[in-house]
Formats: C-alpha cells, sequence, structure tokens
C-alpha cells in the first residue's frame, strides 16, 4: 500500500462518522475503525458478514442498503444502534446517509454508507448555532459540557461556559477546604443547591453525608423538632423512640440550609446557638450532643434588607456571611443558555426516547428571553417541548408557544395567591371573626415586628410615630 492510500486511510479511520462499504450481496467488504468501535466488534467479525446477521443480533435496526436497492438512488433515514463503550452498551439514535455506486451497466454494485449519532448532530449545531450569535465560548464546553459528574444528584450539571459562572466555580473550589460557613445568594432557580453540592464534593468532608433541608418546605411547627430532634414522650404524635434531628444526621459531614431567610425569628438563636457551640439539645432533653459540620446556606431574598426590616437577626446574619456566593441570574450568563439548552435536550430525549433537535430561530429566541425562572424555568421549557412537540426539529414558533404558556402559568398561580389572601379574610368572616380581634392580630404581629427590629420600646415607639407609653401597654397585652 502507498502512502497516499495509507493517508487516506488514517483520515477515514479518524473520521467521527461511522463508514461502510456493502456489496450487491449486501455483505460487509469495508469498514472505518469508527463503525467498528460502535459495534464493539473486530475488522475479521464484520468483513464477509451480512448486514442482516448483526441487525438480528440487535447491533443495529436499519438496513439502509435495502431501500437504496429498491429505490436506486441516495438515501437518508433515522435508524438505533446499540453503541458498545468500554464494554457498556447504550442504544443511540443515528442518521444514516447511504449512497449508491453503479457499474458500467448501471446495476448497483456497491452502497457506501455513513453514520453519525445525532447527538453529535446536535452538538455540532449547537456550536455552530452560537457562533453565529456571536456568543463566546470554548469548544470543550459543548463535548463534555459539565464542570464535574454528581452520581447523587437529580441529572443537573453545572454548566460554566460564562465567565460570571467560571468564576463561581473558581471561589468554590478556593474556599471548599476552608471549614468555614458559606451564604449562597441568588435568585430562584439559579442552582444553589447545586453549588453546595459542588463545594461539598469538593471538600474533606465529601465522604460523609450533605444533609439538605428547606427551611421554607417544612411547616413551621414542625420546623425545630425535624432540625434537633426530640425524645420519646416529648410531645404528641411523638415516635416511641424519638428521633435525631437532621442537624445530627449531618454529623462529619455538611449541613446545607437552603431558603436560610424563611427560617422563623424564634429558631434563628437556637441555630446560632448550634454554630457557634457545635452542640444540639433533642426537644424534651436536657443532654447536649456535640455535633461536627460545615455549614452552607442560601437565600433567595436580600438578608441585609431583612436585617433592617428586623425579620432576620444581625448576628445571625454576620455569622454565616463570612464566605458569601453570588449566584448570577441566567439572563447574565447568555454563553451558558445553548450548551445548558444541549444538555437538558439530551437528558430529556433519553428520560421520553424522543430525538428532538432545536432550529438556529429557536435558540437565538431563547438566548434572547430573559428567563425570569432562571434555569429551572430553561430546563423545563425544554422538557415541554420535548414531551408537546411532535416533530423533530423544535422552531421559534415552538419556543414562543411554551414561554407564553409559563408566563400565564406564573400570572393564574400570582392570581391563586391573590385568591388564597381573600379566602382566608372570608374564612374568618365565616368563624365569626370580628374586626376588632382582626385588627388586634394584625397589630400584635406588626408590633411583634417592631419591638425585635430595633430592641426597645422607646426606639420602636419613634419608628411607629406613637408614644412609648402605648408600646409598652400593648406589649404587656400582647404577652410580647
Amino acid at each position: 500500500m502507498n502512502d497516499d492510500s495509507m493517508f487516506i486511510l488514517h483520515i477515514l479511520n479518524n473520521s467521527q462518522k461511522g463508514m461502510y462499504i456493502v456489496d450487491n450481496q449486501k455483505n460487509y467488504v469495508y469498514s472505518n475503525d469508527t463503525f467498528l468501535r460502535m459495534l464493539g466488534v473486530s475488522r475479521e467479525e464484520l468483513i464477509g458478514h451480512s448486514v442482516y446477521e448483526f441487525r438480528d443480533k440487535g447491533k443495529y435496526d436499519t438496513c439502509a442498503s435495502d431501500i437504496v436497492f429498491q429505490e436506486k438512488n441516495f438515501v437518508s433515514i433515522f435508524g438505533n444502534i446499540a453503541v458498545n463503550s468500554d464494554g457498556v452498551i447504550r442504544n443511540e439514535r443515528l442518521m444514516i446517509n447511504a449512497m449508491p455506486v453503479f457499474d458500467q451497466h448501471d446495476n448497483i454494485e456497491y452502497v457506501h454508507v455513513e453514520i453519525e449519532l445525532v447527538r453529535d448532530i446536535n452538538s455540532r449545531f449547537h456550536e455552530a448555532t452560537a457562533r453565529n450569535l456571536n456568543l463566546s465560548f470554548e469548544s470543550s464546553s459543548f463535548n463534555t459540557g459539565i464542570t464535574k459528574p454528581y452520581s447523587q444528584m437529580t441529572g443537573t450539571s453545572i454548566i460554566a461556559n460564562s465567565s460570571l459562572m467560571k468564576k463561581v466555580l473558581s471561589a468554590s473550589i478556593r474556599i471548599a477546604n476552608v471549614d468555614t460557613t458559606v451564604l449562597i445568594s441568588g435568585a430562584t432557580g439559579t442552582g444553589k443547591e447545586i453549588i453546595a453540592e459542588y463545594i461539598h464534593e469538593n471538600s474533606n468532608r465529601k465522604e460523609y453525608p450533605m444533609i439538605v433541608i428547606n427551611c421554607a418546605s417544612i411547616p413551621e411547627n414542625l420546623l425545630e423538632s425535624t432540625l434537633f430532634g426530640y425524645e420519646k414522650g416529648s410531645f404528641s404524635g411523638a415516635l416511641p423512640t424519638g428521633r435525631s434531628g437532621l442537624i445530627e444526621q449531618a454529623n462529619r459531614g455538611t449541613l446545607f440550609l437552603d431558603e436560610i431567610n424563611s427560617l422563623p425569628l424564634e429558631l434563628q438563636g437556637k441555630i446560632l446557638r448550634v454554630i457557634e457551640t457545635k452542640k444540639i439539645q433533642r426537644i424534651g432533653s436536657s443532654k447536649e450532643i456535640p455535633v461536627d459540620f460545615r455549614l452552607l446556606t442560601a437565600t433567595n431574598e436580600n438578608l441585609e434588607q431583612k436585617v433592617l426590616n428586623g425579620t432576620f437577626r444581625s448576628d445571625l446574619y454576620y455569622r454565616i456571611n463570612i464566605l458569601p456566593i453570588d449566584l448570577p441570574s441566567l439572563a447574565e450568563r447568555k454563553e451558558d443558555i445553548i450548551p445548558l439548552t444541549q444538555h437538558f435536550n439530551e437528558m430529556y430525549c433519553k428520560k421520553y426516547s424522543r430525538n428532538r433537535m432545536f432550529s438556529s430561530d429557536a435558540l437565538n429566541k431563547m438566548v434572547l428571553y430573559n428567563w425570569p425562572g432562571n434555569i429551572r424555568e430553561l430546563r423545563n421549557a425544554i422538557e415541554r417541548a420535548i414531551v408537546m412537540t411532535d416533530h423533530e426539529y423544535i422552531d421559534s414558533t415552538d419556543i414562543d408557544s411554551i414561554i407564553d404558556k409559563q408566563k400565564n402559568e406564573v400570572q393564574s398561580t400570582h392570581s391563586q395567591e391573590l385568591n388564597n389572601e381573600s379566602d382566608y379574610l372570608e374564612s374568618l368572616l365565616e368563624n365569626n371573626i370580628s374586626l376588632q380581634e382582626y385588627i388586634d392580630d394584625c397589630e400584635k404581629n406588626y408590633l411583634s415586628v417592631a419591638l425585635n427590629k430595633y430592641g426597645s420600646t422607646y426606639k420602636a415607639a419613634t419608628a411607629l410615630s406613637t408614644n412609648q407609653s402605648l408600646i409598652m401597654r400593648r406589649k404587656k397585652q400582647y404577652n410580647l
């Protein structure tokens, strides 16, 4: 074999596409290395064997050469292949292009076939679209898109193509092994728990659990027992064996308090004491239990403003805000939208056994949209697009429809919240709650916030534009 032939073979064998040739008996006569790797067979096992033999073994489900011989024309068709990757078999969607090669009598002598994984086509398409939209990116992010895989997570991975997210991840790595408190701030849907997991997985405590507590999702009357645990018989409905709290379960690992801004004032002081003493007391017990944990917290509200409003303790705020991390909104990291779209598209296509691609117009529409719900809204939109569309190419009209629907759902939720307030007031009327009782309850709550914020009856009276003696009487009346 001469140098030119060797060079051509080298090029063919390093192609991303699988290539093969079958003769008019539909037996393999040539294959490049890429196709052999896809099937997980040697050249000797393939060459000279029938295309039907490997189809019947479940290697693939489509023989494009059949259509070529029938139509005597170039054919493009989708199919499926069982790809062998390091001994692991996974089903992949294929784009198959098959071209007839005629002899001098216009009879098909060979069929030349090129196959490519749809996800590879999708990846390059998204990369090209990003270039045409003049978004800066690194090509490697389209191949991996994942800073670190998480076996314990739900499928969402960190994609950091934008400079803002790269800075966040760089800061997270630097502080991972600094065993002090971290406050992660960001709007809803920006991925605060993902960053907490990233810090934990890169810390010295990664061999131990990370306990996640969403302070907003646990009813206030259950929150203390959930956090601190309880002894048997400590309250009605308690388990006869008692129960350890989530703080105790985080021993030697990481404790993540999500939405700490929702923590009730009366529990904030107890959390502060645990942070400072690293000891907890179960409800119904006088025994102190030592706990060793790294504390990570997150908020979707401005805690400084809550401190000023008197709804968050200043001493707790300064204790948890030693190492702050601010997460950007998705609108601030436009460079990540297309890689995120590719990632979620692959994830949900695999979950629902679909094949979808986003057109360049659709991707452009997604880059231009502000995504007020951030990554969560983007992820939901992509899942909905994959499930609800019945065509393989998702275009800009599909995206418009989905975004409009999600906007309407947000507005409907807001209207429902207003309706809930109205229902609450109606329930007060139905239960014969007098106007004076309602006013007293409002006054009590307002006064409680003022006293917590200002710390003295004199300062509270000044802020409320009333006299101190009235504040003192109300404080005694409401047992504040």
